[in-house]
Formats: C-alpha cells, sequence, structure tokens
C-alpha cells in the first residue's frame, strides 16, 4: 500500500471520530510518518512511498479497534481513553448513591 493510499484511510478515521479537530491517532500517525519516511500526509512525494507492512497494519487496526495503543471510538491514546471511562464510571457510581440515598429517606 502506498503512504498516500494509508493517510487517506487515517484522515477518513480522523474525521469519523474528530470532526472538529485531530485525534490522537491522527497526530501520532502524522509523527509516525516524518519519522519513518520523512514525508508529510500534505506532501505529493507521499503518492510514491511504499509504506512497510507492519507500519501499514498498525495504524489499519486503529479504526478496526483491533490497536490496543488507541481508543477506535474515539482516537485517543489508550491511557487517556482508559482514564476518562474511569472519571465516567466514577461520576456515574456517584450519582447512583445519590440517588439512592434519596429512596432511601
Amino acid at each position: 500500500m502506498t503512504l498516500k493510499k494509508l493517510i487517506q484511510e487515517m484522515h477518513a478515521y480522523n474525521r469519523t471520530v474528530a470532526q472538529a479537530s485531530e485525534c490522537d491517532a491522527w497526530q501520532d500517525f502524522v509523527a509516525d510518518c516524518f519519522s519513518r519516511y520523512e514525508v508529510g500526509p500534505w506532501d505529493d512525494v507521499a503518492q510514491d512511498v511504499q509504506a512497510v507492512e507492519g507500519f501499514v497494519d498498525y495504524w489499519l487496526d486503529v479504526p478496526k479497534g483491533a490497536n490496543y495503543d488507541y481508543d477506535a471510538r474515539t482516537g485517543a491514546r489508550q491511557e487517556e481513553a482508559e482514564s476518562s471511562t474511569v472519571e465516567e464510571f466514577i461520576a456515574a457510581f456517584q450519582s447512583a448513591c445519590v440517588e439512592f440515598a434519596a429512596e432511601k429517606r
């Protein structure tokens, strides 16, 4: 797969999870492109670059939910996704406790 095709796939994914901004996966992907290939997503040269299979698989696994470094629903790095999930759980638990206490009065 050419880097240009992979860029198109990742850009489409970013638009679905972060319509008004850039998700972590997209930002890290762009940095990885520069680091490995010295090419940015906007460079015409990307259409001629053949991406290494492991590189392609790693990034295409993000939208599939098979990449454990990123949350497929948001594109957030996993540690951030986990912490937001914990925060949501705590908030829901506290709310349930308040409702339970109110019912017992």
